[in-house]
């Protein structure tokens, strides 16, 4: 039987102050912990309200921000979510946690000196350039970047760095890696300089629901006003007359589909629905973009119906390869979902 559980434990807390060097390494172990949590059971009605209240920048409910994906793909969405057979998956699971993203590995760190294997695309004109800043969740937009702008003659440039937020913020490792929020930093600065530099036509911001839980130094809503802080600021240094900033909400975690797909469950038993992290993180950046002149685009949609119920699979596709990251497939899928609400005019 399906338990309700409280949606308060769905946002962990770090401690209040956390020092450098062997405090941070402390942390990242707990954050870890949250990391590799199993997404709780389902939790039903009506879909949870973020913690952190808007600032009046005037967001507006989720159906009525720009992202909309087409009726042609909600159809297939819904369809997902009352199916009760699973499909022949493609991939299928025995493969599915090697699915991510292909450019995983060209694009997980990008440095100077790296950042020729993460461009894809063949014209050198800033007009047709889009980059991609974020973390592991910006990676796993580079496929449908790639499927919806670099079949048109565009060229994609990720400037990623695996966990790390585009925007300039210190976050704790999710790893025992002690010298990540140092790297982070540094590639931050970096990113944003290069991303400015470029003079691309459309600039894609990405980050992780999980991130917020990582703020160093900050819990809960002044981590939640912390980070938006942030994103306001890069997207306003990136922002100009040539250069549009549109911020990609990331998917909504789901179940992980390698956990609850058995020989003996159904489509149902995978089912998700959109959970408060999500929805605090759409707040706040909804509110940054407005402020700062960018476009927020709302993936719920994408993978999800507009009332918060998530499936683990659309048509035949997993949407997941780990209940965080979308499978290499799926965000192909959504190539042109992607470039059409990206290029579309405010």
């Amino acid at each position: 039987m399906i338990k309700k559980l409280q949606l308060g434990t769905r946002l962990r807390q770090l401690p209040d102050r956390v020092r450098i060097g062997a405090s941070i390494a402390l942390a990242a172990v707990a954050v870890a912990a949250v990391a590799f949590s199993v997404l709780p059971e389902r939790i039903t009605g009506t879909p949870a309200e973020p913690i952190w209240p808007s600032t009046g920048a005037g967001t507006n409910s989720p159906a009525a921000v720009p992202g909309q994906a087409p009726d042609s793909w909600t159809k297939q969405v819904d369809a997902a979510v009352v199916a009760t057979a699973w499909p022949k998956l493609n991939p299928p699971l025995d493969k599915l946690s090697r699915s991510r993203a292909a450019e995983w590995d060209a694009c997980r760190n990008v440095t100077a000196g790296t950042e020729a294997k993460c461009r894809f695309g063949k014209s050198n004109d800033p007009k047709k350039t889009v980059v991609i800043l974020g973390d592991s969740l910006a990676i796993s937009w580079i496929p449908a970047a790639r499927a919806g702008f670099e079949s048109k003659g565009w060229t994609v440039r990720g400037l990623t760095f695996k966990d790390c937020p585009a925007a300039r913020i210190d976050v704790v490792p999710i790893s025992r890696d002690v010298s990540f929020t140092e790297d982070c930093r540094k590639h931050q600065e970096y990113a944003l300089a290069r991303a400015k530099a470029l003079k691309p036509a459309i600039v894609l911001i990405s980050t992780g629901n999980g991130t917020l839980t990582r703020i160093l130094g900050s819990q809960g809503p002044e981590a939640a006003a912390a980070l938006q802080q942030a994103e306001t600021t890069a997207i306003k240094s990136l922002v100009t007359d040539n250069t549009k900033v549109v911020v990609v909400a990331p998917p909504p975690d789901r179940r992980d589909m390698g956990a609850c797909a058995t020989h003996v469950s159904t489509p149902a038993d995978c089912l998700s629905d959109v959970q408060v992290p999500w929805n605090t993180l759409r707040t706040l950046e909804q509110d940054a973009a407005k402020q700062a002149g960018g476009v927020y685009l709302n993936t719920q949609s994408w993978t999800c119906t507009l009332d918060g119920q998530c499936p683990s699979f659309i048509g035949t596709t997993p949407v997941m390869t780990d209940g965080v990251h979308l499978t290499n497939s799926m965000s192909r899928r959504l190539g042109t979902v992607l470039f059409d609400a990206a290029t579309a005019r405010a």
